[in-house]
C-alpha cells in the first residue's frame, strides 16, 4: 500500500526558514564581532610589542644571510664538505649534551615524585578540608607559573654556577606543572575502591596505595614522559644563566658569532629531542596498550617473580637518578650551604617592594609588552600553521614524501628553544620586543602545525564524504565537512599556547627580546630581591587571570562542541 505524503504546511515552512535565517544572521554577527575584537587586540598587541613590518622587510635579508652563515665554515666552505672541522668540539659537546639530558631526567623525576605526592593533597575527592587543597593548589600554581629559567637564576645565586641549580629549577617547575595534571587525573578516578578500603578500616595512605595508585599510575607515567620531552629542550638553554649543560657553550657561540659551532650544537640538540620524542612516544603507546589489555591485570599476581618484574624498572630509574645527581655534583654539604643561602635570599624578598610608584608604572608597561609579544606571536603562528597543518595531514595530502618533509620541518622548528630563536632574531632585527615576537612565531609554528595536522588526521571522514558525494568541491568538503570538527580543538590548543607563551615571553626578555624579563634579570643580577619578588607577584597575577579566562573560553568551546 502506497504511503501518502502529507502536504507541507507553508506557514510552518516559512517560520522554520525564518528562524534558520535569523540563526545564521546571528552567528554571522557574532563571528564578525569576534573578528573585530581580535583585530583590535592585534593592533594593541602590535603597538605594545613594537611590531615594525618595514624593519622586518628591510632586515629579512639579514636573516637569510645569518642562516646561510650557520652552514659555512670560517674558510667559506660548506660545513658538510668538512664534517671533522664542523664538529671539532664533538667530544666536549657530547659530554655537555649528556649532562643536559641527565639534568632534565633528574629534574623531571624529582618533580614528578613531589608533584605526585602533592596531587593527592590537592584532589577534592580525597581531601575534604577545602583550605588544605586550596593551599596546595596555590603552591603548584606558583611552581608552574614562574619560568624554570627564573628559578635557575635564583638558584645560581644560592648554589653557585653549575648543573645543580638547573636540576632544582626543572624539579620545582615540573612539580607545579605535573602536580596540576596529576590532581586532575586523581579527581576523575572511580571512588568505589577507595571507599571500600576506607570502610574496611584502611588509613588514608592505604587508600592512596591500594585504591588510587593502581588507577592513575599509567597516566602519571605518561604525563611524566611528556614533561621529560619538554624539559630536555628547557635544559638546553638553562646554561644561558650559568645553570650547566650545553646551553652556556651555545650562548657563547651565538654571542661571539661562531656560526658553524651554533649550527653544529643546535643540530645535536634537535636530533636528541627527536630521538627522545620518538622513544617516549613508543613507551607511552606501550603503556596505554598494556593498561587496556585484560591479560595485563591477570598477570600481575602477588608472587615474588611478578613483584621483582615490577620493581626492576623502578630500581633502574632510581639508580639512574643517583648517577645523574652524582654526575651533576650534588653533595650533602653543598646542598646544606646552598639551602642556607636560599633561605637568606627568600628572607630578602619579603616584603615585596618596587621602591617607587614610578617603577610600578614601568613594570606595568613591560608586562603589557610581554603580553603583547605572547598574544601576537601565538596568533600569527597559529595563522601560519593552519594551512601547513592540512599540508602535513595524511588524509588531506596523501603524498608520503611531502608528509615526511613537513613533519621533519615542524620537528626542527619546535626543537629549537624559544630563547635560541630570540638570540637569532636579535642578531637580525636588533634588541627589543619585535625580536621576541618573531621568536615566539618560529617556535610555535612548528608545534602548532604538528598539533593541527594530528587533529585533522583524527577527524571523522563521513561528513567530508557526504559533502563530496553531494557534488561539493575539495575546498567545500574541508569548509563544511572538516572545519566544524577541528575548529574547537584548534581554538583550545591556541588558547593553551597563549597561556604558555606568557611565560615564554618572560624568558626571552632575559636576553634582551623585550618584556618584563629584562627587568627581572637585572634585578636578580643586582641582588634587588625585594623588587624580584614584586615582579614575580605581578607575573603570578597576570598568568592566573589569563589562565582563568582561557580556561573558561576552552570549556565554552568544548561544551559547544560536545553539544
Amino acid at each position: 500500500m502506497a504511503r501518502t505524503v502529507k502536504p507541507v504546511d507553508a506557514a510552518n515552512l516559512a517560520r522554520l526558514l525564518g528562524d534558520y535565517a535569523a540563526h545564521v544572521d546571528r552567528r554571522r554577527r557574532v563571528s564578525l564581532l569576534v573578528l573585530a575584537g581580535l583585530g583590535v587586540l592585534m593592533l594593541l598587541a602590535g603597538e605594545a610589542a613594537d611590531i615594525r613590518p618595514t624593519v622586518f622587510a628591510e632586515h629579512i635579508g639579514n636573516f637569510t644571510n645569518y642562516i646561510d652563515g650557520l652552514f659555512h665554515l670560517d674558510t667559506g666552505a660548506l660545513v658538510w664538505t668538512d664534517p671533522v672541522e664542523w664538529y671539532w668540539g664533538l667530544p666536549k659537546w657530547s659530554l655537555q649534551l649528556l649532562d643536559t639530558i641527565l639534568m632534565a631526567y633528574a629534574g623531571t623525576l624529582l618533580g614528578a615524585m613531589l608533584g605526585g605526592v602533592l596531587s593527592f593533597t590537592c584532589a577534592r575527592n580525597l581531601v575534604k578540608t577545602r583550605w588544605i587543597s586550596a593551599a596546595m593548589r596555590r603552591c603548584l600554581e606558583f611552581g608552574r607559573t614562574v619560568p624554570d629559567i627564573v628559578f635557575a637564576m635564583i638558584f645560581v645565586g644560592a648554589f653557585g654556577l653549575g648543573a645543580v641549580p638547573g636540576v632544582l629549577a626543572i624539579a620545582l617547575h615540573t612539580t607545579g606543572a605535573l602536580g596540576k595534571l596529576f590532581a586532575e587525573v586523581v579527581e576523575n578516578i572511580d571512588m568505589k575502591p577507595v571507599e571500600g578500603i576506607q570502610a574496611a578500616g584502611g588509613s588514608w595512605v592505604q587508600q592512596i596505595r591500594f585504591g588510587v595508585l593502581p588507577q592513575v599510575q599509567t597516566n602519571f607515567i605518561s604525563y611524566a614522559l611528556l614533561r621529560f620531552e619538554v624539559n630536555v629542550r628547557s635544559a638546553g638553554v638553562l646554561g644561558f644563566v650559568g645553570a650547566g649543560g650545553i646551553g652556556m657553550t651555545l650562548m657563547v657561540s651565538i654571542r661571539k658569532f661562531y656560526d658553524s659551532d651554533v649550527s653544529a650544537i643546535i643540530l645535536m640538540i634537535i636530533a636528541t629531542v627527536m630521538i627522545i620524542d620518538h622513544l617516549t612516544e613508543k613507551l607511552r603507546h606501550h603503556l596505554m596498550a598494556t593498561q587496556t589489555n585484560p591479560r595485563h591485570h591477570e598477570s600481575h599476581s602477588t608472587n615474588w617473580r611478578s613483584r621483582i618484574e615490577l620493581a626492576l624498572p623502578f630500581a633502574a630509574m632510581l639508580g639512574l637518578l643517583v648517577f645523574a645527581l652524582w654526575r651533576q655534583g650534588f653533595g650533602v654539604g653543598m646542598f646544606i650551604d646552598g639551602a642556607a643561602n636560599l633561605g637568606f635570599i627568600i628572607a630578602l624578598m619579603v616584603p615585596p617592594n618596587p621602591e617607587t610608584w614610578h617603577r610600578v608604572g614601568f613594570y606595568l608597561v613591560q608586562l603589557e609588552q610581554t603580553l603583547g609579544i605572547a598574544f601576537l606571536g601565538t596568533l600569527i603562528a597559529a595563522g601560519l600553521a593552519f594551512p601547513f597543518g592540512f599540508l602535513a595531514a595524511k588524509n588531506v595530502v596523501p603524498n608520503a614524501i611531502l608528509h615526511v618533509l613537513s613533519r621533519r620541518m615542524f620537528d626542527t622548528l619546535r626543537g629549537v628553544d624559544t630563547l635560541v630563536w630570540a638570540l637569532i632574531w636579535i642578531n637580525v632585527v636588533g634588541l627589543g620586543p619585535f625580536a621576541g615576537t618573531l621568536a615566539i612565531i618560529c617556535s610555535d609554528f612548528g608545534a602548532l602545525a604538528k598539533l593541527f595536522s594530528e587533529a585533522i588526521e583524527t577527524a571523522d571522514r563521513k561528513p567530508v564524504e557526504g559533502v563530496l558525494s553531494a557534488g561539493g568541491s575539495g575546498v567545500e568538503a574541508v569548509r563544511f565537512g572538516m572545519l566544524p570538527q577541528i575548529l574547537p580543538v584548534i581554538v583550545s590548543q591556541v588558547l593553551y599556547f597563549f597561556e604558555s607563551n606568557t611565560r615564554s615571553a618572560t624568558i626571552i626578555g632575559i636576553v634582551g627580546a623585550g618584556g618584563i624579563g629584562l627587568s627581572l634579570s637585572e634585578m636578580i643580577n643586582t641582588l634587588e630581591w625585594h623588587q624580584v619578588s614584586f615582579i614575580i607577584i605581578m607575573l603570578l597575577i597576570a598568568v592566573s587571570v589569563i589562565d582563568g579566562v582561557s580556561t573558561r573560553l576552552r570549556m565554552a568551546v568544548i561544551g559547544k562542541r560536545a553539544a
